[in-house]
C-alpha cells in the first residue's frame, strides 16, 4: 500500500482472502429467511428466560432463610477429633468447646475526671450488683427455666456445683477484674459446668430475651449490664441473619452506580446500558432458585450468599461489557446486527465460554480440601458462574438483536448538557490516546519492561513466605453484635480465655488415677504446662486454680476429722463427681488470651508437643486436648496441608484446557507466570493490611486482627486464578484472532491491547466494585476476602493484562504459538503500531509513527479494510 487506505477503496484483505465490500454504509445482510429465523429463535430464548425467572422468583427469595452460621469440622484423624471422641467416650453428653453459655458482665461507668485528671472506675462491689445477682440467680431457677438443669455463679452467688460460698478470696480472684475492681460476671452454666445445654435455639432465643429484660429493668445504678457468650452470640447471630436480605440490597447498590457510569464512558449508545441490569437481575434469581436444593440438601453457611452475590454481580457485568463493546464495535461500521450477533456469538461467545469452563473448574477444585463447607460454597459460586454464563450466551445476544432498533446508534447523539460529548472525548482521550501511547512505550522495549514489572513486584512476592494463616472463629462472626463488644469488654478487664477454656481429658492405668502414681504423673502434666507461660488457672482434680493437690494432701484431708476441713472436703468431693469417670479425669485450662489469632494456634502445638512428651515419659497414661482455637487449628493445617495438591490440580486442569483451546504451550507457561505474580503480590500487599501495624493509625480495629485467616487463602487463591483466566482469555483470542488474518506477531499484539484495554481496565474496576460489596457486610473473613480480591483484580487488570502480558508476548514473538503454526504474516499488515488515520487524529502525525514506515500502516491495522474481515462469510 503507498498511501493510506480510506473508506470507498478497494482492497484485499490481509491474508489474501475475497475482496471487501466497497463501503462499510452498505452492509450485506443476511437472507430474509435467515434473518427471520434468527429473530424467532431470539424470541423462543427470551420467553424462555423469561419464563424461567418467573418461576425461579419465589425459591430464589426462599434461599436466605435456607442458609446458616456452619462451623468447621474436626478433619477426620486429626488430634481435635481423637480428643472430642475420647470426650464423649470417657464423659458422655460434655461439650466439646468448654465455652461458657452465657455471660453477665457488670461494668462500672467511668466517673469525668476534673483538671485533666484520667476518669475513675467505681467498683462494682455495691448492694445494688449483690441485689441484681441474686435477681439473676432467681430468674434462673424459678419458673420453666428451672427444668433445664442450669444454675448461675458469681462473686455474690459462689459456684453452686462446686458448693464454694460466696465472697471468698477464690471466687474475688475468678469473678472479680477491671480497674479498682470495676467489673464482675456472673456465669450462666449446666449444673455440671462441662454439659452440653439440650435446650433448642428457640427456647435459649426466649431465656436470652427474658435476660434481657431483667438486665435492662433491674441493672445496678452506675453500671452497664453486657451479654455474652456461646448461646448470647447464637441468639443474636440469628436475629442479624434477618437482616441478610438488606446486607445484599446494600451490597448492589454499592456497586452498581459506579458500575453503571463506567458503562457510559466505555458504551457508544446510553441505551444499551438497559442490558447490564436484566441481565444480572436473572442471573441472580436463576442462580439463587438452582442453589436451593442444595441449600436443603446440606448446610450451606450464610457467608456463601454475600460471595455469590459479589460473583453474580461480578462476572454478569464484566460479560456484559465484553458484549456490548463488541458489539459497539460492529454497529460503529454500520453492519447489519444479525451479522453483528452472528460476529459476537462466534468471538466473544468462545472467550465467554472459555472463560466460565475455567473459573468453574477453579471452584470446583476447593472439593479437594478438607472443609466441607469451602467445598459446598464453592458449588454455589460455580452454579452461580454457570448461570451467568449461559445467560450472556443466550438472552444478552437475543436482547440485542431484537432491540437493535432501539440500541441504534443514532440515539444517543444530542445528549443531554453535552453529555454525548463529554463521553466521546473521554473515549478518545482516555480510551484510545492512552492505551496508543502506553504500547508505544512497550513496543520500544519490552523485555526491559518484563524486568523492570519483575524487579518490581519481586521484594513484595517474596514476603508473602512470611504470611502468618491464622485460626480465627471469630472473623466469621458479626462483629457488631453487642456480644462481640461484650467479649472485647471481658478479654480487656480479664483473662481472655475466661469465657473459653480448654478441656485436657486425662486417662491413667486402670486403679491408678486418684492414686500417688496418678497424682505425681498429671501434677507433673500441670507443671510442665506452666512452661507455655499461658495457663492462668487450672481447675482439675490434681489443681486448683494456682495450688497444686497432691496425694498427701489429699490423704489428709480425707483423715481428717477437723470441722474447719468438712468444707473443703465437701468441695473436692464435689469436684471429684464433676471431673472424673472410672480412669478417666477432666481439667480445665484457662488461658490469659482468647481462642484466636496466630498465638492459640501456636499454643495449641506447643502443648500438643508437651502431651506427647509426658505421654513418652509416663506410660499407660494418656492425655487429649479440646475446646478453644483446637479444631480450627486443625483444620487449617489440614487445609493448608492440602494446599499444594489443590493448586496442582487447578493449574494442570487449566493449563489443559488453554492449551486445548490456543494449542500453544507457552501459553499456559506465560500465563502461569503472570498468574503466580499477581496472587503472591495481592496477598504480600493484603499481609502488610492484615499482619503489620502499617494502617493501625487510620484503621484501629485493623488491631484485632493477626493474620490472614485459614480459608481465605484457598479460596481466594482458586478465585483470583479464575478471574486472571478471564482478562487473559479475552486479551489473547483478540490476539489470535489477528494474527490469524494475517497480521504480524507485534501488530496483532497491538491491536489486541488497543482494541481489549480499555475493556479489560472497565472491566476490572467493575469486578473490584462488586468485590469491594463485601466490605459492606458485619464479617471480618469477608472482608478479607474483599482485600484479596480487589488488589487482585485491579493489579491483574491495570498492571498484569495490559502491560505485562504484551510485553511478554512482544518479547517471546512467534514462539507464543509454538509448536502451533500460524500464517505469514501479510506484507500490507507488516505495520508496527496502530492508529487512526492522520484525518481521524485531527491531522496530525500518529504518535507511533516511526521514520520509514508509511503512515498506511497505522490505517491497514486499525482502519476499515481490516475490520472488514469481520464478514459473516469469513466465519466459516
Amino acid at each position: 500500500a503507498e498511501g493510506p487506505l480510506r473508506p470507498g477503496t478497494h482492497a484485499r484483505s490481509p491474508g489474501g482472502g475475497r475482496a471487501m465490500r466497497k463501503n462499510r454504509g452498505d452492509p450485506v445482510s443476511p437472507s430474509g429467511s435467515t434473518g427471520t429465523d434468527q429473530r424467532r429463535v431470539a424470541v423462543g430464548v427470551v420467553v424462555f428466560w423469561a419464563c424461567a425467572f418467573v418461576v425461579a422468583l419465589p425459591f430464589a427469595l426462599q434461599l436466605p432463610g435456607q442458609t446458616r452460621e456452619v462451623s468447621f469440622e474436626a478433619p477426620p484423624g486429626s488430634p481435635s477429633q481423637l480428643a472430642e471422641e475420647a470426650l464423649e467416650r470417657h464423659f458422655p453428653g460434655r461439650s466439646g468447646t468448654g465455652a461458657v453459655p452465657v455471660i453477665v458482665m457488670i461494668r462500672s461507668v467511668a466517673e469525668k475526671a476534673r483538671g485533666g485528671e484520667e476518669p475513675t472506675w467505681p467498683s462494682v462491689l455495691t448492694k445494688g450488683v449483690a441485689k441484681f445477682s441474686r435477681d439473676v440467680r432467681g430468674l434462673v431457677s424459678s419458673g420453666k427455666w428451672a427444668n433445664y438443669s442450669i444454675q448461675a455463679s458469681g462473686f455474690y452467688l459462689g459456684i453452686p456445683w462446686l458448693g464454694v460460698g460466696p465472697r471468698n478470696y477464690y471466687i474475688r480472684t475468678l469473678f472479680v477484674g477491671g480497674r479498682n475492681t470495676s467489673s464482675t460476671l456472673i456465669f450462666i452454666t449446666p449444673s455440671e459446668v462441662t454439659a452440653d445445654v439440650n435446650i433448642s435455639q428457640a427456647v435459649a432465643d426466649e431465656f436470652i430475651a427474658s435476660l434481657r429484660v431483667l438486665c435492662a429493668s433491674k441493672a445496678p445504678p452506675g453500671t452497664e449490664v453486657w451479654l455474652t457468650g456461646v448461646l448470647v452470640m447464637s441468639s443474636e447471630i440469628q436475629l442479624s441473619g434477618k437482616d441478610l436480605q438488606a446486607g445484599l440490597v446494600r451490597m448492589e447498590a454499592f456497586a452498581v452506580p459506579v458500575g453503571a457510569l463506567i458503562f457510559w464512558t466505555l458504551v457508544s449508545d446510553t441505551r444499551m446500558m438497559l442490558l447490564p441490569p436484566l441481565t444480572l437481575l436473572v442471573s441472580l434469581v436463576v442462580s439463587f432458585a438452582l442453589t436451593l436444593p442444595m441449600a436443603r440438601a446440606v448446610d450451606v453457611s450464610n457467608n456463601a450468599l454475600p460471595t455469590m452475590v459479589a460473583s453474580i454481580m461480578a462476572f454478569s457485568l464484566d460479560y456484559s461489557l465484553l458484549l456490548l463493546m463488541r458489539f459497539s464495535e460492529g454497529g460503529s461500521r454500520g453492519a447489519d446486527p444479525h451479522k453483528r450477533v452472528r460476529v459476537l456469538l462466534f468471538r466473544t461467545g468462545h472467550t465467554i465460554l472459555l472463560s466460565g469452563t475455567l473459573v468453574i473448574i477453579a471452584s470446583l477444585g476447593a472439593w479437594l480440601l478438607p472443609a466441607r463447607n469451602v467445598g459446598i460454597g464453592s458449588t454455589a459460586v460455580a452454579i452461580s458462574v454457570a448461570v451467568c454464563m449461559m445467560v450472556h450466551l443466550t438472552l444478552a445476544p437475543a436482547l440485542m438483536l431484537l432491540g437493535s432498533l432501539l440500541l441504534s446508534e443514532d440515539s444517543s447523539e444530542g445528549g443531554l448538557c453535552g453529555l454525548a460529548q463529554l463521553r466521546a472525548a473521554i473515549q478518545k482521550g482516555l480510551h484510545e490516546r492512552s492505551w496508543l501511547r502506553l504500547m508505544s512505550v512497550i513496543q520500544r522495549c519490552p523485555t526491559g519492561i518484563v524486568f523492570a514489572l519483575t524487579a518490581l513486584c519481586l521484594p513484595l512476592a517474596q514476603m508473602v513466605k512470611d504470611m502468618r494463616v491464622v485460626s480465627d472463629s471469630y472473623m466469621f462472626l458479626p462483629q457488631d453484635i453487642p456480644s462481640m463488644a461484650a467479649m472485647r469488654l471481658l478479654e480487656e478487664d480479664f483473662i481472655g480465655g475466661f469465657a473459653e477454656p480448654y478441656m485436657l481429658i486425662l486417662r491413667a492405668p486402670r486403679g491408678q488415677l486418684l492414686e500417688s502414681s496418678g497424682y505425681s504423673s498429671f501434677l507433673a502434666l500441670h507443671h510442665a504446662l506452666e512452661d507455655v507461660k499461658a495457663v492462668e488457672y487450672v481447675i482439675s482434680p490434681f489443681q486448683w486454680m494456682n495450688y497444686s493437690i497432691t496425694h498427701d494432701n489429699v490423704t489428709m484431708l480425707r483423715r481428717s476429722f477437723n470441722p474447719v476441713y468438712w468444707k473443703v472436703k465437701k468441695c473436692y468431693s464435689n469436684l471429684l463427681s464433676v471431673t472424673t469417670r472410672g480412669d478417666a479425669a477432666l481439667a480445665l485450662l484457662y488461658t490469659d488470651f482468647l481462642p484466636r489469632g496466630h498465638l492459640a494456634t501456636e499454643w495449641v502445638m506447643n502443648v500438643r508437643k508437651i502431651l506427647r512428651a509426658w505421654e513418652r515419659e509416663h506410660r499407660g497414661f494418656s492425655a487429649w486436648l479440646t475446646g478453644g482455637a483446637c479444631r480450627v487449628t486443625d483444620m487449617q493445617r489440614a487445609m493448608m496441608a492440602t494446599m499444594p495438591r489443590y493448586l496442582a490440580c487447578i493449574v494442570l486442569a487449566v493449563g489443559l484446557v488453554v492449551l486445548l483451546a490456543f494449542r500453544s504451550i507457552l501459553l499456559p507457561i506465560r500465563l502461569a507466570f503472570a498468574l503466580v505474580l499477581s496472587i503472591t503480590v495481592a496477598f504480600s500487599i493484603n499481609m502488610l493490611i492484615y499482619q503489620t501495624s502499617l494502617l493501625h493509625p487510620l484503621l484501629p480495629s485493623l488491631r484485632l486482627y493477626s493474620g490472614i485467616e485459614g480459608s481465605v487463602v484457598p479460596v481466594c487463591i482458586g478465585v483470583a486464578v479464575a478471574l486472571g483466566l478471564d482478562y487473559d482469555i479475552f486479551l489473547v483470542s483478540r490476539i489470535v484472532e489477528y494474527r490469524r488474518r494475517g497480521l504480524s506477531d507485534p501488530d496483532s499484539i497491538t491491536r489486541g491491547v488497543l482494541r481489549t484495554g480499555s475493556t479489560i481496565s472497565g472491566a476490572g474496576a467493575i469486578m473490584a466494585l462488586s468485590f469491594s460489596g463485601l466490605y459492606t457486610t458485619r464479617k471480618a473473613v469477608l472482608h478479607q476476602y474483599a482485600s484479596v480480591l480487589v488488589v487482585s483484580v485491579l493489579l491483574d487488570a491495570f498492571v498484569v493484562r495490559t502491560v505485562l502480558v504484551p510485553a511478554l508476548m512482544l518479547s517471546a514473538r512467534g514462539w507464543n504459538w509454538w509448536p502451533r503454526k500460524m500464517p505469514e504474516p501479510s506484507p500490507t499488515s507488516d505495520c508496527r503500531f496502530d492508529s487512526d488515520s492522520g484525518e481521524e487524529n485531527g491531522g496530525e502525525r500518529s504518535p507511533f509513527s516511526k521514520p520509514g514506515v508509511p503512515s498506511s500502516c497505522s490505517a491497514a491495522i486499525i482502519g476499515l479494510p481490516v475490520e472488514a474481515e469481520e464478514d459473516v462469510e469469513d466465519l466459516h
